[in-house]
């Protein structure tokens, strides 16, 4: 863990990724600078894990039993590549601004995805919160420019309303029973100032298909095949179900927290009144989860 001021962190981390790419000639070939964005992408995802130098001032990665709450798996080249990926996708659709502004990762976990705004933070104000408390304690040890607290497994948050800028979220509301969805929907517009933008995943049609279709893709998500087979209608009827799932975390309410599938038109039926739908993108998360971009409009 560094022990030195985030902005000064950051510092050190790409004087040390500059002084790697100049050192390593096979690095000045591939990449077109030190500064070059894909150069950068490659020491957040690869470098870090194999160049001490860049691993001391860094984020620590997490513990394993952290990974498996976040994405089901412990291989630390998958984790850090798929939270890039969604870093990159909800980076270019966040809204263009001339001051500093204040982002929630709601279900921010170990930071598989805020952990890469480690580079940006000199334009945000960094904020995560989740009902996991080890991954939170991870997180206020080792990346200090989040600021990082436990949430209820109910709404409210512990933030004022009007408070956010942005506030994103990756597989979260591809876990919530109807109730809570609808809830958590209206505490996210409550925290947002009017104007603000929401980011979120959702399981639609795309991946309610490929559930459909794969006995072996229904057992990897934990999906019991009674259950499914006696709900999947429903799914055609509303455009909206809600199946039981294991979870890797203690402190996650399993009468709310399961595996959810929502339509497009389903969900524009539960977005709150005083919201915009800006883009829905069928499929944008490896070709898994769609993902949904909000306006707060009043």
């Amino acid at each position: 863990m560094s022990t030195q001021p985030p902005l000064e962190q950051v510092q050190h981390y790409l004087i040390r990724a500059k002084n790697l790419y100049d050192r390593d000639k096979t690095l000045a070939a591939k990449f077109a600078s030190a500064t070059d964005e894909k150069y950068l992408k490659f020491v957040d995802t690869e470098a870090v894990i194999y160049f001490r130098e860049l691993q001391e001032v860094g984020i620590p990665l997490p513990a394993w039993e952290e990974m498996v709450t976040v994405g089901g798996e412990t291989d630390i080249r998958k984790f850090l590549a798929i939270g890039y990926e969604c870093f990159e996708k909800i980076f270019r659709r966040l809204p263009p601004a001339k001051a500093k502004q204040r982002i929630l990762d709601f279900g921010v976990g170990c930071g598989r995805t805020m952990r890469f705004f480690f580079r940006h933070q000199q334009d945000f104000e960094c904020h995560g919160c989740d009902v996991d408390a080890k991954s939170i304690d991870y997180l206020a040890r080792n990346a200090q420019f989040i600021d990082a607290r436990v949430s209820g497994t109910k709404p409210p948050l512990g933030y004022p309303a009007g408070f956010f800028d942005v506030v994103y979220c990756v597989s979260v509301f591809t876990h919530f029973n109807a109730e809570y969805f609808s809830s958590w929907m209206k505490e996210i517009q409550r925290v947002l100032r009017p104007g603000a933008t929401f980011i979120f995943s959702l399981h639609g049609r795309t991946a309610f298909d490929q559930v459909c279709t794969s006995v072996e893709r229904r057992r990897l998500l934990g999906i019991d095949e009674r259950e499914f087979h006696d709900r999947r209608a429903g799914y055609q009827q509303t455009g909206f179900v809600w199946l039981k799932q294991p979870v890797g975390s203690a402190d996650i309410d399993t009468n709310s927290y399961g595996i959810t599938f929502i339509d497009e038109d389903r969900l524009i039926e539960l977005l709150p009144t005083g919201t915009q739908l800006l883009e829905y993108s069928k499929g944008e998360l490896n070709g898994w989860q769609d993902l949904v971009v909000i306006r707060k409009v009043a």
